[in-house]
């Protein structure tokens, strides 16, 4: 269950900060396109990352000497990585809902 919310959690990251870097500029008047594309193209490029890392993870597993210790060691890591993401989740939440600003008429 912990290495599927990372993964989530790593696709939303990648969703959100490929978008960011995809967005950039533009004139048009109909942007609904061009944000889904810069989108997906966030979320393609943290699915590439996210395998190559996993490839690796898999393939250092396979020749290691000690299995259990980096196992071991593995879980600790996503346990103090799920503790970090839920409180910047948790913040990131705070920004969700819509606010409103009310101004004086005056």
């Amino acid at each position: 269950m912990t290495l599927f919310v990372l993964c989530v959690l790593a696709l939303l990251d990648g969703l959100l900060c490929g978008a960011r870097v995809w967005m950039g500029r533009s004139a048009l008047i109909a942007k609904r396109e061009y944000y889904l594309r810069a989108q997906f193209r966030g979320f393609v490029g943290a699915q590439i990352v996210s395998t190559v890392t996993s490839a690796a993870l898999i393939l250092i597993m396979s020749l290691s000497a000690h299995r259990i210790a980096l196992r071991a060691d593995l879980e600790r890591a996503a346990g103090s990585l799920m503790r970090r993401s839920s409180w910047a989740t948790f913040c990131f939440a705070l920004f969700l809902p819509p606010t409103f600003e009310a101004r004086p008429v005056s």
